[in-house]
């Protein structure tokens, strides 16, 4: 069977799986799906997301590389979907246990919560009850039942199982341990309220737990009105409590009297005994004494508030006892001190044992004293702990305690964006947690934690988060980020997402926007066990509570773009000095530090980690890798627009119109996303702030303002009148300068900040449309220009400024700038006053631009491609933006070329202006028109000398700048992305640089710290040595044209650090041979090490994929093409047959023969391969003088019999064979046995499978010790 038909049933097998996937996940969407229904199909999905896991990585092993990169992507999404509904269905059958079906309480509760029964004849909607869970407070009970009798155990409609689960879903702590042993059946419903009742129904223990309260009242300590109510409304609930329990409380006044007064403060007391004394009471009137504590309490809180709010405060003890996450909760009359089961001393805990620090050990010693692996506690196992459900290793969250953790402290690397930092002291700082549910456009919903952040300006989201709900990306663009203590700020390119948060506790939401972050956050704890209980016992709601789901990862950060929409503005509840409960939308926030808290997390420091590269060195490097892989990306053909780019392109070209000789643009709006501000603030601010820095420069300020001026004289801008404003499409644009040096002139231009935006609303290019990408590439463009023998070049003068903003879109590109006025005599005067403007042409900074200048001016050649059909065929394939670069095979054809463009640009009153040629012929035309033309130019960036039709390369900006900075790894990316090369001419040379930027990267140097002195002494032998590539002429023209007889040669390499192809032209004139360079591109070896063979296999590939991109975009397939290799290896596994190879092997040579035949392949040695430099590198003093690079071995001059010959050596060698798949045999004998076990006598897999164990457990224990 072929690997074809292989991976073809593979993925029959896989799209039935996800056939039954999406069928189970259909299921559990169904609203009316039961518990039951719920927990066998969630089990179902299990199952059928594991074999879906091996189907995937089954035909991972026949893929590519390129679609390994695509199918993996698209496994992890589905996987990632898949899981989200496993895990809220687990959810919401684990919630159903806690809420009554909708169909018998009529609405849908809440899960704390349900609703009355109501008559047929009531249509009022009743509100909801609330039952609280209960965790074992005796004095709590009373209350608990009556709600719990009323609401579900009276409930006629609900079975006893419906009841008892009921039960078991509002029992937790200590009630939930007490009935823990019980199974959930009808018959034990009974058992379990008896239970319940005998522990806390008691009547006695519950009138003696209040007592007890009111007998050990201590004084308050804080004078806080809020602290005198919360002492006042804790001693009237337990009186009236008493009197409900039949206790006269009137009759006990002498004893409960002097006791509540003690606790208040002693000026409360006096104004009592003064009151009495007046009123002629009993100081003992316990009815009379909570009244006027009542009225007091009042009286304070109303001066309070007239005076000012002050911050309530709620003691709570600091001790070692509030957090040992590792005890029983502590009882208010024993303390528990620190205790290590390893040395068995007082004093430290478990993890801190500097006496037994072997974890082997460390376990060995818990096994020999009976201890649990989770609590280290005495007398019981793991699978017994109570705390198994909650706690988990703080190291590596699995369920063990911390002290005997084999995963290794992780030290903080590059990618890291968590520090750890271990403190000797036992501080610890609650950072701002809450548990949300967020939800995404498909209605899945998943419950995760996030963290609150006022000192970050900007609000994060995981990208697992974004990918697994698909939230709605809004924009992607540059994020400026700065890092605590460091100089710089950085960027790096973002999706900016919108999404919903919701309360797990009621109703509230918050709307977010908040950025992509693929960094982890540390984990870090919930409310701790005593801060739980000061909540519960005050009826506060914590955002993040403890409780099995305390463990949830932190996967979203607000920050102050939204905290104030999560905060509430109500004063804190202070439980020290240092800590406190805020108020905030998703509940009550834990802030603060802790004195000695004993914990098992070390303290954590949150922070992002940020790419150390400005936004103009980020785009840098990304152009130059960009086009590092031009031309040897995988072969595509037939590419097409998207359904979603052609209806783009549709709607330009049915909009077309034309107004006083200019075509009308309407720009491209994402229909999802609307402009939600104005961006005025923004504006302003940062107009107040450039026109500062340029008032203190008069040149700048006076280049400034005529570039302004020169907009609206041309009528490209125009003043905004106060009647006009469209208020849905309104924005203002900041505006500053950008300096460009050339050749020593330094120019000025106006740069329009469209994706500038307030704070959680998106900026003008979120709400464009950016593709689709017209623009041909750039290599493809060079390697057409150098075809032609006669080459021309011309840009658009203000090309975007050309095309009319139709008027609707026109106030979304308002800006600010001065007023102004001509003088008499003609001088331009600037006044004070700030005037606002508005674009009526294309500005150049929207997003949107790079498409609608290419489309119209495509547009402008399918029109009249019967009228100019010379100039409508350059412009359709030679124009980058506004540069036209083109050429010609004669003088002739070039004039006409000229004439014809500039008739066809006239339609859209294009101008065009900086011609340049190579043809004395057309140059005289252009100096009898007096048209200003240029003999030196950049073509694309390839500095062109027109009178000697070369390309050179100016190196002396870079030295210049190499010797300003220090040796850091962050120079020498900025340098090496800044060498523009994108013919790989000078791919030697540059090829040095990127392997000592893999040899810094792989040793871990930071990027401001100076490189190694090994490495250093390379990088200034290279940058002194570049001076000698000045002089190095390349000519432009390879000396053919495309009718000429041509053979095309290309090279292929490989070394252990590089790989890479270069591309030559052989042709033949007057019988002289002339070899030129095309072209060459080359790529470091990965980090992973292949063998060298593989390498050299890649390196064929490479040099296939650009052969194949130069025939399409030259339009040569005609020629003749060879290709040669040094490797007798890689040749052998080219014209063997592929399906003979194993996947790596066999993938990339049925890619290259889809291409090529194993007949254009020949071997040369490795000493006459030219790709051989490619691969080592060159210094720049050698590359000029290197003939065997510019112009291929010498025997390419001579006929193909001088050629090396064909024959290599044969391919039966051991490296060869290493690559063939191992050949499976089959056999026909049939064996006969008698089972051992007959599995007819079994009437279930599961059943045969225990039997089994039993006998070959049997087995074990007869074999001699």
């Amino acid at each position: 069977m072929s690997t074809t038909e292989k991976l073809s049933i593979l993925k029959r097998k896989r799209t039935t799986l996800r056939t039954a996937i999406t069928k189970l996940s259909t299921k559990l969407n169904d609203s009316n799906c039961t518990q039951a229904d719920i927990e066998f199909n969630a089990e179902r999905l299990q199952i059928k997301l594991n074999e879906l896991t091996l189907a995937d990585d089954e035909i991972h092993d026949f893929l590519n590389d390129q679609e390994y990169s695509e199918d993996i992507i698209e496994c992890e999404k589905y996987s990632e979907n898949a899981h989200s509904l496993l895990f809220n269905s687990k959810k919401k059958a684990n919630t159903s246990a806690a809420i009554l079906p909708c169909s018998r309480m009529g609405s849908s509760p809440t899960s704390d919560s349900i609703h009355h029964a109501s008559p047929p004849n009531v249509t009022v909607k009743l509100p909801t009850v609330n039952i609280n869970t209960f965790y074992g407070e005796i004095e709590e009970f009373h209350s608990f039942w009556e709600r719990f009798e009323n609401c579900i155990d009276k409930n006629e409609s609900l079975s006893q199982i419906d009841k008892h689960v009921f039960l078991r879903g509002y029992l937790e702590a200590e009630a939930k341990r007490l009935v823990d042993g019980i199974s959930i059946t009808a018959d034990t419903y009974t058992m379990t309220k008896e239970i319940l009742k005998s522990k806390y129904g008691n009547k006695d223990k519950i009138i003696q737990a209040h007592l007890d309260y009111l007998e050990n009242l201590t004084p308050i300590k804080d004078l806080s009105p809020s602290a005198l109510n919360e002492l006042y409304m804790d001693c009237n609930r337990r009186l009236q409590a008493l009197d409900a329990l039949g206790e006269k409380t009137q009759s006990y006044g002498r004893i409960w009297a002097p006791k509540i007064l003690r606790a208040f403060p002693h000026e409360i007391c006096r104004n009592w005994i003064v009151y009495a004394k007046r009123e002629n009471l009993a100081e003992s009137d316990i009815t009379k004494l909570m009244k006027f504590l009542s009225e007091e309490v009042e009286g304070t809180i109303t001066a309070n508030n007239i005076k000012g709010s002050l911050v309530p405060s709620y003691p709570i003890k600091s001790s070692l006892e509030n957090f040992n996450v590792h005890s029983r909760p502590i009882s208010k009359d024993k303390k528990n001190s620190a205790f290590c089961p390893f040395c068995e001393t007082s004093g430290h805990w478990p993890q801190q044992c500097n006496s037994v620090t072997d974890i082997d050990e460390r376990i060995q010693k818990l096994k020999a004293t009976n201890r649990c692996f989770l609590c280290t506690n005495w007398g019981h196992v793991q699978k017994n702990c109570f705390r198994k459900e909650k706690y988990r290793c703080s190291k590596c969250r699995k369920k063990h305690h911390v002290s005997i953790c084999k995963t290794p402290t992780i030290e903080q690397s590059a990618t890291t964006s968590t520090n750890k930092i271990d403190t000797s002291t036992y501080n610890f700082v609650h950072l701002q947690t809450a548990r949300v549910f967020i939800t995404g456009p498909n209605g899945i919903t998943k419950l995760t934690r996030c963290l609150l952040d006022g000192g970050s300006q900007s609000s994060f989201i995981s990208s697992d988060l974004v990918d697994t709900l698909n939230l709605p990306v809004i924009s992607t663009g540059p994020l400026e980020l700065q890092a605590f203590e460091s100089p710089n700020s950085f960027s790096h390119k973002r999706r900016k997402v919108q999404f919903q948060l919701s309360s797990i506790w009621d109703k509230a939401k918050v709307n977010v926007i908040a950025f992509e972050s693929s960094n982890r956050y540390a984990s870090h704890p919930s409310s701790p066990t005593d801060v739980s209980r000061f909540a519960k016992s005050k009826r506060m709601k914590l955002a993040d509570p403890d409780d099995p789901l305390s463990s949830l990862p932190i996967e979203i950060l607000i920050g102050a773009d939204f905290y104030w929409n999560v905060m509430h503005s109500d004063a804190p509840v202070k439980l020290s000095d240092s800590l406190a409960l805020v108020p905030s939308s998703f509940g009550w926030i834990l802030s603060g530090s802790r004195s000695h808290a004993t914990v098992s997390f070390y303290p954590t420091v949150h922070n992002i980690n940020v790419d150390t590269l400005t936004h103009e060195l980020d785009n840098m490097v990304r152009n130059f890798w960009n086009l590092e892989s031009i031309g040897i990306q995988p072969i595509q053909e037939n590419l097409k627009l998207s359904t979603h780019n052609a209806e783009l392109l549709t709607n330009f070209h049915q909009s077309f119109k034309i107004i006083d000789g200019r075509r009308v643009i309407h720009l491209p709006w994402k229909p999802e996303v609307k402009l939600t501000s104005s961006n005025y603030d923004t504006a302003i601010r940062r107009f107040n702030s450039w026109t500062r820095r340029i008032h203190a420069n008069t040149e700048l300020k006076q280049k400034y303002a005529k570039q302004m001026q020169d907009y609206i004289d041309k009528k490209q801008v125009e003043a905004v009148l106060k009647d006009t404003q469209n208020e849905v499409r309104l924005f203002y644009l900041p505006h500053h300068a950008v300096k460009k040096i050339t050749n020593e002139e330094i120019k000025w231009r106006i740069v329009f900040d469209a994706s500038s935006h307030s704070p959680g609303h998106p900026s003008l290019n979120d709400a464009l449309e950016a593709e689709p990408n017209l623009l041909p590439d750039i290599l493809a463009m060079l390697l057409r220009f150098r075809l032609s023998k006669i080459a021309i070049t011309s840009d658009g003068s203000q090309a975007f400024l050309q095309l009319i903003l139709a008027d609707e879109d026109r106030d979304a590109t308002r800006f600010l700038w001065y007023k102004t006025e001509y003088t008499s005599d003609g001088n331009l005067c600037i006044a004070d006053e700030i005037v606002t403007y508005r674009f009526t042409r294309l500005p150049f900074g929207l997003i949107s631009s790079p498409f609608l200048l290419p489309a119209s001016l495509r547009e402008l050649a399918t029109m009249y491609k019967q009228t100019y059909p010379i100039a409508t065929k350059h412009i359709e394939n030679n124009t980058y933006m506004d540069d036209f670069v083109t050429g010609t095979s004669t003088d002739t054809e070039a004039i006409t070329l000229y004439r014809e463009m500039l008739q066809l640009t006239s339609h859209i009153s294009l101008p065009l202006a900086k011609w340049t040629t190579n043809s004395k012929a057309l140059q005289g035309v252009w100096k009898q028109e007096n048209v200003p033309f240029r003999e030196i130019t950049q073509v694309l960036g390839v500095e062109w000398d027109t009178d000697k039709d070369v390309f050179q390369i100016d190196v002396q900006a870079k030295i210049v700048e190499a010797s300003k900075e220090p040796v850091t790894k962050r120079l020498l990316l900025k340098l090496m992305s800044k060498f523009y090369d994108p013919l790989g001419l000078f791919a030697p040379v540059t090829v040095i640089v990127k392997i000592l930027f893999q040899d810094t990267w792989l040793s871990g140097i930071k990027w401001d710290e100076l490189l190694p002195p090994a490495v250093a002494q390379q990088w200034h032998k290279w940058i002194n040595e570049l001076q000698c590539l000045k002089d190095t002429r390349i000519p432009r023209w390879i000396g053919f044209s495309e009718t000429s007889d041509v053979t095309i040669h290309v090279f292929c390499d490989a070394s252990e650090r590089a790989y890479g192809a270069c591309l030559y032209a052989c042709h033949t004139v007057n019988n002289f041979t002339e070899v030129n360079l095309i072209c060459s591109r080359s790529k470091l070896a990965p980090v992973k090490k292949i063998t060298l063979p593989r390498l050299e296999l890649l390196a064929a590939l490479l040099g296939t994929r650009l052969l194949q991109y130069f025939y399409r975009e030259t339009n040569m397939h005609s020629h003749t093409a060879v290709l040669w290799s040094d490797s007798t290896v890689a040749l052998s596994w080219i014209k063997g047959d592929p399906n003979r190879w194993k996947t790596f092997v066999c993938n990339r040579t049925t890619e290259i023969l889809q291409y090529t035949t194993p007949s254009q392949w020949r071997h040369c040695t490795g000493t006459d391969n030219p790709a051989d430099h490619l691969t080592r590198g060159t210094f720049p003093s050698q590359l000029p003088s290197l003939e065997s690079w510019w112009h291929g071995p010498k025997w390419l001059n001579h006929d193909s019999d001088a050629w090396p010959n064909k024959d290599f050596p044969s391919h039966s060698q051991p490296s060869v064979e290493v690559e063939s798949r191992k050949i499976k045999s089959r056999s026909s004998y049939v064996a006969t046995t008698e089972p051992i076990i007959d599995i007819s006598r079994y009437s279930s897999y599961t059943k045969l499978l225990q039997v089994t164990a039993w006998i070959l457990r049997f087995v074990h224990n007869c074999k001699p010790t």
